[in-house]
């Protein structure tokens, strides 16, 4: 629509008034998070983005990891109740352990990750010294372990 439209043009100029951006329930797909994320990947204004419930499967998953190897400024993102699973997972893990040093906070709460993909994440935190917030409440984990693993070992990295 005209509105996304408009949002990619400020984006891709890197307006500054654009510090935030707030998508949630707007059911933009793959396609649109391919585009957006092609907007911000040289963004150097965007610190927050809302992602929820856009139907964002692994496809823009991996379009929001190409971007997150560029982009330096977001520190917040949230992809709750999404269609991502340990595919699009272990491409946003990808670009934590190689390039992205300042997302701090990733929201993954009800979507369809599971123990593959949290072992992948757990092990790019290794590379990764930025994120101090992660959240997989909801999705396909059986081994609840890991969680708890994953929370102690990100809560000790913020005390």
């Amino acid at each position: 629509d005209s509105n996304f439209e408009s949002l990619l043009e400020r984006l891709f100029d890197d307006d500054f008034r654009v510090t935030g951006i707030d998508l949630t329930g707007r059911q933009i797909g793959a396609k649109g998070v391919t585009r957006l994320a092609e907007a911000l990947a040289d963004n150097t204004q965007v610190r927050q983005l809302w992602l929820r419930d856009c139907g964002v499967d692994d496809d823009g998953a991996m379009a929001l990891a190409s971007c997150l190897e560029q982009n330096m400024t977001i520190v917040d993102l949230f992809l709750g109740s999404n269609h991502i699973g340990d595919e699009g997972l272990k491409s946003i893990s990808d670009a934590l352990a190689l390039s992205n040093l300042t997302l701090v906070s990733l929201e993954m709460d009800g979507n369809r990750v599971g123990d593959s993909g949290i072992d992948y994440f757990y092990r790019a935190l290794d590379k990764n010294t930025s994120l101090l917030v992660a959240s997989f409440e909801n999705n396909r984990i059986e081994d609840f372990e890991k969680l708890e693993m994953l929370q102690k070992f990100l809560g000790e990295r913020r005390s």
